[in-house]
């Protein structure tokens, strides 16, 4: 069965109308999002997914340094060793955290 056959075996498939009307949608659909979505970030910048313009101008212009760090403790984790001598956490259920009430 060459190319030429099974080519001819779908288009005479019955859900062959189906599939080639749902794909053109699709592919419409999508560019016409594309497109607005080009259009609507010509003419308003701050449309769109991303960081806004009003953001952007907002957002710190320095790196972070250690003075904006603060250390408010630490902790020792036991040995994560359980019966069957995999390690993990599951007691905690994979959430380890600072409690600031407990200071723990």
């Amino acid at each position: 069965m060459g190319l030429k056959q099974s080519y001819e075996d779908w288009h005479n498939h019955p859900k062959h109308p189906h599939v080639h009307w749902a794909t053109f949608i699709s592919i419409s659909v999508i560019a016409v999002f594309f497109i607005t979505n080009q259009i609507n970030l010509t003419y308003n910048p701050d449309f769109g997914l991303g960081v806004q313009t009003t953001e952007a101008q907002a957002l710190p212009t320095r790196l972070i340094q250690q003075a904006d760090l603060i250390h408010q403790g630490s902790f020792t984790l036991p040995d994560t060793l359980n019966t069957v001598g995999n390690i993990g956490f599951g007691y905690v259920q994979g959430r380890l955290a600072f409690n600031p009430a407990n200071n723990s």
